[in-house]
């Protein structure tokens, strides 16, 4: 039953990614598991991580916090915005242990950058990184790796 529970908050927080602030909000704020569990920020009604269950708790983490354990969000991972404690006003982006993985480091030394795109920008860079059977970030390489001109040509 609990563990249940616990899967359901996350797949509530994991399919909120991207949403706003208010959105988020008014989504949670209508689920009695997270109100009456008082998961939420007095501040804005977003998730407060330490107030979540021990279990899933542990499973979410900033990008940092992973990177320290050599570990790394997938290109499609889904962060969550969450306040790290109920004093807390700002919010940081968490990532769930189910979209972390490790990453094979090359011979070439690779460079690991986040860059920060809107949504429609990031569902376009998705369906075209799938239409080439690819990763986001080996697309993203291709595309500067190989430049077009204006006319969409390559060099």
């Amino acid at each position: 039953m609990m563990e249940e529970e616990n899967n359901r908050i996350v797949e509530t927080l994991l399919g909120l990614s991207g949403a706003s602030d208010e959105h988020m909000e008014e989504v949670l704020s209508a689920i009695p598991l997270f109100t009456e569990r008082n998961m939420l920020s007095e501040w804005d009604g977003l998730p407060v991580k330490s107030r979540l269950p021990p279990e899933v708790e542990a499973g979410f983490k900033t990008r940092n916090q992973w990177e320290e354990q050599d570990l790394y969000p997938k290109d499609d991972a889904r962060p969550v915005r969450m306040h790290p404690s109920s004093r807390a006003k700002r919010t940081f982006d968490y990532y769930c242990v189910s979209d972390i993985e490790e990453v094979q480091q090359t011979e070439e030394e690779q460079v690991r950058m986040t860059i920060r795109v809107d949504a429609e920008v990031k569902r376009n860079l998705q369906r075209q990184a799938k239409e080439l059977d690819m990763s986001v970030s080996e697309y993203i390489a291709l595309l500067v790796m190989h430049p077009c001109d204006e006319d969409g040509e390559t060099e």
